[in-house]
């Protein structure tokens, strides 16, 4: 698990502490490799060195699955993306997301914020600029 993450602090956590460690060092994967469409919960169990199973145990009580977690972080990628480029293509932000198609990408960012990419640029560019 230490090998998988190198530079998570995991000196602070007791063998006690496993399963809040396994969250941590799971977030911690998702928020470095969620840009690889390919990148699933079995990728994360498979470099934590844990079952599929096992993993799944550990975030049983969380409200998120570990696939809705993955695309909510997909999702916030895409929006802060669509708000910082509002001419680049569609296409090419669902791909930098890790999002497979931009079908996908606007199903997860209704599922995320309640709006689609078009309403995600147009509310971007109507804000005033903060100072």
């Amino acid at each position: 698990i230490c090998a998988a993450l190198g530079e998570l602090n995991y000196e602070k956590y007791r063998l006690s502490d496993n399963g809040v460690f396994i969250r941590q060092a799971a977030d911690e994967l998702i928020r470095r490799h969620h840009c690889d469409p390919d990148f699933t919960p079995d990728t994360i169990a498979r470099l934590l060195h844990v079952s599929r199973r096992q993993l799944y145990r550990h975030f049983e009580q969380e409200p998120q699955s570990m696939a809705e977690l993955i695309g909510a972080q997909r999702a916030r990628t895409a929006r802060s993306l669509l708000v910082t480029n509002p001419t680049r293509p569609a296409e090419d932000i669902a791909t930098e997301s890790g999002l497979t198609s931009t079908a996908t990408m606007r199903s997860h960012l209704r599922a995320q914020y309640g709006m689609g990419p078009k309403v995600i640029r147009s509310s971007a560019t109507k804000a005033p600029p903060t100072t």
